[in-house]
């Protein structure tokens, strides 16, 4: 049985993760954002695949300085609008 949270709960569980969104592996690319994707994402309660659209357009020419790189984020956020197209066509 688990017991119901208080005032204080809540306040350390948000100062958590407010301190989880100022720690980023592998870069600074995200933190450098006004908005940071992750932040964007769970405001606007967006599906897996509408989240990866938002996180590889918004990193894609500041997390690679290779045009390769930057081609493979903006195809990776393409094959997830590929999916989200799929998807309503079956419906």
């Amino acid at each position: 049985m688990s017991l119901p949270l208080d005032i204080r709960d809540y306040e350390a569980i948000k100062r958590a993760q407010q301190q989880a969104k100022n720690i980023q592996v592998g870069g600074n690319h995200y933190q450098q954002m006004t908005i940071q994707p992750v932040e964007f994402i769970e405001k606007n309660n967006l599906s897996y695949c509408q989240g990866n659209v938002i996180k590889y357009v918004c990193r894609y020419n500041t997390k690679h300085s290779r045009k390769e790189q930057q081609v493979q984020d903006l195809e990776k956020a393409k094959h997830y609008i590929d999916l989200l197209i799929a998807s309503l066509k079956k419906q």
